[in-house]
């Protein structure tokens, strides 16, 4: 997270200074729920899947037999996940996650939560953008929306599916600040 500069000092030893580290330019709040900002990292930006390695990997596999591999059908669909997500965005959202700021209600059963994520990516690519699942967890995408929009998406499924009780949000909590932001 910091920096790490290697000098000489006056007598002309080898000195060491490290200070903070610098990062992008932002608000001092988030502009959502204005909370404050938490720092992170480091982390890895760079392409994580070796996309011909994993076609590879994928026609080998699908060339055995359900009997050559216990694993079969879960390394078929690991790897079509894989080979299927964005590559250029590192992070991903979560869905049951941003669901719970909004204390919103999650799909409780696994089939509603596969129809609830279904309709959330449908609505992310028929407004423009990319959006796939990830490897790491089956209830988060990855996408190139704008928070914004992701909220709105949220915040909308909420209104028409599982209502909030407004009375039961403080008016200083992330939720009541993003359920009252408008629209874009």
């Amino acid at each position: 997270m910091g920096q790490h500069e290697v000098g000489q000092n006056k007598k002309g030893n080898e000195a060491h200074k490290y200070s903070p580290g610098r990062g992008p330019p932002v608000d001092q709040k988030c502009e959502f729920c204005a909370g404050t900002f938490r720092i992170a990292g480091p982390f890895y930006n760079g392409v994580i899947h070796n996309s011909d390695f994993l076609d590879v990997i994928l026609r080998i596999v699908a060339k055995s037999s359900k009997t050559e591999f216990a694993s079969y059908d879960r390394m078929v669909g690991m790897l079509s996940v894989i080979s299927e997500e964005i590559q250029d965005i590192p992070f991903y959202y979560s869905i049951p996650q941003l669901n719970n700021v909004l204390r919103a209600s999650t799909a409780p059963q696994e089939t509603m939560m596969y129809i609830f994520l279904t309709n959330l990516s449908s609505a992310i690519l028929n407004a423009g953008y990319r959006v796939s699942e990830t490897h790491m967890n089956q209830y988060c995408l990855k996408t190139d929306a704008p928070m914004r929009f992701i909220w709105d998406v949220l915040k909308q499924w909420s209104k028409e599916n599982h209502p909030i009780t407004e009375k039961n949000l403080k008016s200083d909590s992330p939720a009541y600040k993003i359920h009252h932001m408008k629209q874009e």
